[in-house]
């Protein structure tokens, strides 16, 4: 009868559970994936920014597309004052929420590299808030192409574009996220446990003396 070898299953197992990480996603860690992401990551919000600073720089150019004449066209034309300061207000609005993104990207990769959570949740907040307006736009993009007139192509392109690469972010900045949060709990209980072993030593030396 032949003898089964239960000892080099179990190690090998044991071997598969210490090498498997849950910070990892197709075999990078989720720090290098968030420090990898975080450089075109900048770059694509200052195109954001590019393009809010050129609508408000030109505000002829959204007048061209089919979205203001089959919504905003007749408005303009009864009230234009409050057309533009509305139009001035969410083209502002979008420049600040990526400058926003790019100055809580910086702080987040500092607090990846001193294991620090609190620097990230800016971060996360602005994504979440950025990925939740596009949601609404795409929203409204859809119900614009199935009601409407016309189609609106580019725009919607734009929008389904950028919340692809924002939502993307956000799993990014919530792999690292949790990743920080837990090397910084391990760390909080290695300085907890030094502190107490260091006190420990104290009070030997001390009851020494007495001895």
């Amino acid at each position: 009868m032949p003898i089964l070898d239960y000892s080099s299953t179990s190690s090998e197992s044991l071997e598969d559970e210490e090498e498997y990480d849950p910070h990892e996603v197709c075999g990078f860690h989720a720090r290098i994936i968030f420090y990898l992401h975080s450089i075109p990551g900048i770059l694509f919000y200052l195109l954001a920014i590019a393009l809010g600073v050129i609508t408000l720089i030109f505000p002829h150019l959204h007048r061209e597309s089919s979205i203001y004449r089959q919504l905003f066209q007749r408005y303009e034309r009864s009230n234009a004052n409050d057309y533009y300061l509305y139009y001035q207000i969410v083209v502002a609005s979008w420049i600040s929420l990526y400058f926003l993104l790019i100055i809580s990207t910086i702080f987040g990769l500092i607090g990846a590299k001193v294991r620090r959570p609190v620097l990230l949740i800016p971060l996360f907040v602005f994504h979440l808030i950025n990925v939740g307006i596009l949601i609404l736009i795409a929203f409204a993009l859809m119900t614009i192409n199935t009601v409407g007139e016309q189609w609106v192509i580019w725009p919607s392109v734009i929008v389904v574009f950028y919340l692809t690469v924002s939502t993307i972010s956000l799993g990014i900045t919530l792999l690292c996220y949790r990743f920080v949060v837990e090397s910084h709990e391990v760390l909080l209980q290695l300085m907890a446990s030094t502190k107490q072993v260091h006190f420990n030593e104290k009070m030997l030396k001390r009851e020494r003396r007495y001895v």
